[in-house]
């Protein structure tokens, strides 16, 4: 399983006084999933297959009557517990912050989750998008004509300024 949805970053200042040990974590995020219609949960934890010295742990879920199933996953140096209590509490409000933005009509299941649902070969949207940007010379990049932001001028800024 490539796990390539979620890094940290290694001087990552969130949740770094965080002492909710990472089982602890764990348990919350299948009970947050099962609350928020999760049929199914399954997770994988272990050594990095791609990140030497790092660890992994990775959540699969099958959610609601549309049956999309999603696969969320977090790398930590295995070295360092601090690391792995952050990681876990990172993912689990990221999760929890998802499920708000659909409760509250900014997003539907699919648009939150869009990069980690599961196609039929078993990898994530993000994991062929990657492939995708691996196989354009120059990658995804901003501003060269590949994928380009929708650029505002000054005389058009105003339009997009609220009272």
């Amino acid at each position: 399983m490539r796990e390539r949805n979620m890094t940290r970053t290694e001087n990552s200042k969130s949740f770094i006084n965080t002492r909710v040990a990472p089982a602890k974590t764990r348990q919350q995020i299948n009970s947050l999933l099962r609350q928020k219609g999760a049929v199914a949960v399954r997770s994988t934890e272990g050594e990095s297959p791609n990140r030497p010295g790092k660890d992994f742990y990775a959540i699969e879920f099958i959610h609601g009557e549309q049956r999309l199933a999603a696969r969320v996953s977090v790398s930590f140096d295995k070295e360092s517990p601090s690391a792995e209590r952050q990681a876990m509490r990172a993912m689990y409000w990221h999760l929890k912050s998802k499920f708000e933005a659909i409760e509250h009509g900014i997003e539907d299941f699919a648009a939150a989750f869009m990069p980690y649902l599961v196609t039929d070969d078993g990898r994530t949207v993000a994991e062929h998008l990657k492939d995708f940007e691996d196989a354009l010379p120059g990658g995804f990049t901003f501003g060269d004509g590949k994928l380009s932001p929708k650029q505002i001028d000054a005389s058009t800024e105003a339009d997009w300024r609220t009272a």
